[in-house]
């Protein structure tokens, strides 16, 4: 018969308290964890949120901390995904006062979350928690082809909601470890964020002088440069133009006013 929630806090309160060799005591928590996951759904969350915040106390050692903390984010992956994101934030809560202790364990329960958003298309939601991620600023040395792609899915979900701004900051970070990879799928998923982010930028300029057009507001225009030669001024030319003047502006090139768009 499985153990309730009044067992589990009673079966942590008696290990926490009892002494012998970190192998034997690690042991024993393994064995409330086993027991834990035979529990209800309705007791399973409660039951592992203060089995983890039992095992990140700081009374527990913390070489047996890591390792039972990496035992549950593995049996996160196998848990209903309203559990699991429970229980992962949670962790993701009670451990952060020690986080620089638990680099490891918190970069892999943020990839599990951020697979239970992407899932559910919760895009955002799956790009802010891999942000979380410290890839550069931790203690641990993550390999490049992990960073990069973790920069790269990041700035995927954020183009799955229309937010070109954060994906190029991304592919920017993954830019300077795209060159470092022998992964060829990699530099193929590098190319591909690297074209989407060239074509929202040049989707968008297009867009703006069609605005432009559009609300006649192209008269304001007295010049038109294209590739450094001066151009008559009409409205199709104007879609494929680089940059624009306006007509109060001198001849400097400080007053050229400039239509950030791709060249196709």
């Amino acid at each position: 018969m499985p153990i309730n929630l009044q067992g589990v806090r009673q079966y942590l309160s008696e290990l926490r308290n009892s002494g012998g060799l970190h192998k034997d005591q690690a042991e024993k928590y393994r064995n409330v964890l086993m027991e834990i996951l035979k529990s209800t759904e309705t007791e399973l969350a409660e039951s592992l949120k203060a089995f983890v915040e039992a095992i990140v106390n700081e009374n527990v050692s913390l070489v047996i901390s890591r390792q039972l903390l990496t035992d549950v984010s593995t049996h996160l992956a196998l848990l209903p995904d309203l559990v699991s994101q429970e229980v992962s934030h949670f962790a993701l809560d009670v451990i952060q006062p020690r986080v620089i202790s638990f680099e490891e364990q918190v970069a892999s329960i943020r990839q599990h979350l951020a697979d239970i958003y992407e899932r559910n298309q919760n895009w955002k939601e799956a790009a802010n928690v891999l942000v979380g991620i410290p890839l550069e600023t931790g203690q641990k040395q993550y390999s490049v082809d992990y960073k990069l792609e973790t920069y790269l899915k990041i700035a995927r979900l954020y183009l799955e909601v229309d937010d070109p701004v954060q994906a190029e900051a991304f592919v920017n970070r993954a830019s300077l470890l795209q060159a470092e990879t022998t992964n060829e799928q990699l530099q193929i998923y590098y190319k591909v964020c690297y074209a989407r982010v060239l074509d929202y930028r040049r989707t968008t300029a297009f867009q703006n002088v069609s605005y432009l057009i559009q609300r006649r507001e192209m008269s304001t225009v007295t010049s038109i440069f294209y590739f450094g030669e001066n151009v008559p001024g009409s409205d199709h030319q104007a879609l494929g133009a680089a940059r624009v003047r306006s007509p109060n502006a001198d001849a400097s090139e400080g007053n050229v006013s400039y239509l950030s768009f791709g060249t196709g």
